[in-house]
């Protein structure tokens, strides 16, 4: 459609609403003063403004979740989704339970930020892999996640203590590894591990078991600075005068007779081989170390 310019000295007429509504969309693409929304911008990121409605503060290049539409039902908010705008909520990102992108700014709890949904961008991450994933520890590389890594942070230069990692958004996701059971497996970083409990997490065990004295197994961190994928065993030994003990190590003694491969650490990522809900079960195995029972 073509609009007429006008001259100076004309007399003025109410615009057309075509005409009304083009110089909105120009406007709103080119000015500062554009309504909230998922916009693509010219890298080619998709990027949609948001607001924190947690009670944490929302660190730039850490991932958000998104949870929900934040405007009110007005005319113009419902009039803008026709151009694709939409002011959305945002939380911390624990899970890919909800779609998730990575904030550009550090953004207090309930201040509005922008986050980037689709495309390449920097984020802040721990681990080693291919793809990252949101956790509760923040985001974590690994073999799972629907963002594809292009280049690990930097955490020493000479000119910056450290730049944020690259990632990319929008991809197909591979299956996260959720495992929220006992004795699970928490990278906390690059060398540090943790044996938690996925159900009850500020639980002061990891698990518990039918090894007598030892009912509640303490959590346990496990630092682990060498290279290479470590398995993480749970066992148990017995003395005469104290009873049974419990350790949780990257190596067991090849004649202990209780224990479980809880799973495998390398670089900041897990992968997850004890799986079971409930107290670990030995039956009646432990009879084996204190001989004939009366």
């Amino acid at each position: 459609m073509f609009y007429q310019d006008v001259s100076p000295g004309e007399k003025w007429q109410p615009e057309a609403a075509a005409r009304y509504n083009a110089v909105n969309r120009v406007l709103n693409e080119y000015s500062d003063l554009k309504p909230s929304g998922i916009v693509p911008n010219q890298s080619g990121m998709v990027i949609a403004d948001f607001k924190n409605v947690s009670k944490q503060v929302i660190e730039a290049y850490t991932a958000v979740a998104v949870a929900g539409n934040a405007s009110l039902m007005s005319s113009t908010e419902l009039e803008s989704r026709l151009d694709g705008f939409c002011l959305v909520n945002g939380t911390p990102a624990v899970s890919e339970d909800y779609p998730w992108g990575i904030s550009l700014d550090e953004v207090q709890p309930g201040e509005y930020g922008r986050m980037v949904l689709v495309g390449t961008v920097p984020a802040v991450f721990t681990g080693y892999g291919k793809r990252v994933t949101p956790t509760v520890n923040g985001l974590t590389a690994g073999d799972a996640g629907s963002a594809w890594i292009i280049s690990k942070p930097i955490n020493s230069y000479p000119e910056k203590e450290s730049y944020p990692g690259m990632i990319l958004l929008g991809g197909g996701s591979a299956a996260v590894d959720n495992y929220y059971g006992p004795f699970k497996l928490l990278a906390k970083s690059e060398t540090e591990v943790e044996v938690m409990n996925g159900a009850l997490e500020d639980a002061a065990y990891c698990g518990i078991c039918d090894v007598p004295g030892l009912r509640e197994v303490p959590r346990r961190t496990l630092f682990i600075t060498d290279g290479g994928s470590h398995p993480i065993y749970i066992y148990f030994t017995y003395d005469e005068n104290d009873g049974y003990s419990v350790e949780i190590d990257t190596q067991k003694p090849d004649d202990v007779l209780l224990w479980n491969l809880l799973g495998y650490f390398y670089k900041g990522a897990v992968k997850q081989a004890y799986k079971k809900a409930g107290a670990m079960i030995f039956g009646d195995q432990w009879y084996l170390n204190v001989g004939e029972m009366t």
